[in-house]
């Protein structure tokens, strides 16, 4: 498009220059997610007996190797003691046994000594055994977490293998939810989610897809996707359900402007710039879909850091010497 000039008698003409704005584009996906413990164990004694004591942070946060509830092993520490007795007794038998087969070492001496090996190997089994009785006796937090109410008090009888508590690692929460199949192709592990729960927003709380199941649920139609979550101000609790916001890949910047910066000669759209020598000219310039009433991306014609003439154009002409205010 050409244009005459003022190149004879410049005109200078105040205008009011400003950059152009920015507008980050990119897909998001929006699902409804349910929160669900990362790691969870049910609790439960491995043995039956009556119960000699209960924790008082039912319901509370435990810290690993904490002791949850005991049983009363009174009898396998009976049990225990006689057992490291009759140890010990077979074992000063060997060691007499031994010193016997050293200064005369005889066939007899060799199998009475052998079998006297065997008797304290028993005894040290025996006695690993009932350790083991009396750790099933105890239940003890395998890792950090939220307990829930224990089923149980102080004086209860409870059997072998029977829960009594439920422990959740709230650290870190995983986020469930389901996606139409289409929207496969603008899913894969590693992408940001965002979460919000429907009363408040929680600050901050960005997790990561971490599982994108291989199949379509045949009742749904669905596909399962979960996205795992650092929880250290335990703001998601399992069986909480959430809004969230899963962000694809592909995430770039777009210039936008004002509507009324754009001028529009035979079809053609235009936006005012000034050069380095102080006169302004036309740049053609190719629109987009519109942001808002007011504003429209811009897909060529102008760069990041452009500046445009945001004040009146009617005034002005191709060449025209202006005066930046």
């Amino acid at each position: 498009m050409n244009y005459s000039t003022c190149a004879e008698a410049d005109y200078y003409s105040p205008v009011e220059v400003d950059r152009v704005e920015t507008f980050r584009q990119g897909s998001t996906i929006n699902a409804l997610g349910l929160v669900k413990a990362s790691h969870s164990a049910s609790l439960a004694f491995g043995y039956s007996g009556r119960v000699k004591y209960v924790t008082n942070g039912s319901g509370g946060m435990v810290r690993k190797g904490d002791v949850i509830a005991l049983l009363d092993d009174q009898v396998f520490r009976k049990e225990l003691a006689s057992e490291r007795s009759e140890y010990k007794f077979a074992r000063t038998r060997l060691n007499h046994l031994s010193d016997s087969y050293r200064n005369n070492p005889t066939k007899s001496h060799r199998y009475k000594l052998d079998a006297q090996q065997q008797l304290v190997a028993a005894e040290l089994a025996q006695i690993e055994r009932t350790r083991a009785l009396m750790r099933g006796c105890s239940i003890v937090a395998p890792f950090s977490g939220r307990l829930t109410k224990l089923a149980v008090g102080k004086g209860d009888y409870v059997k072998e293998g029977a829960p009594i508590a439920r422990l959740y690692n709230v650290d870190n929460v995983e986020v469930v939810y389901h996606l139409e199949p289409q929207e496969l192709n603008r899913t894969h592990l590693g992408q940001i989610v965002d979460v919000q729960q429907r009363s408040f927003i929680v600050a901050n709380m960005k997790g990561v897809v971490d599982y994108v199941a291989p199949f379509v649920d045949q009742e749904s139609g669905l596909v399962e996707v979960r996205a795992s979550f650092k929880n250290s101000r335990n703001l998601l609790l399992p069986g909480l359900k959430v809004n969230l916001k899963q962000h694809s890949d592909g995430v770039r910047t777009q210039v936008i402007v004002p509507k009324d910066w754009v001028d529009t000669v035979s079809s053609q759209s235009y936006v005012w710039m000034v050069n380095e020598d102080g006169r302004v000219f036309m740049r053609q310039v190719q629109l987009g879909r519109d942001i808002s009433e007011e504003r429209v991306v811009v897909n060529s014609g102008l760069k990041l850091v452009d500046k445009v003439i945001s004040s009146d154009t009617s005034v002005l002409i191709p060449g025209m010497k202006v005066r930046i205010l």
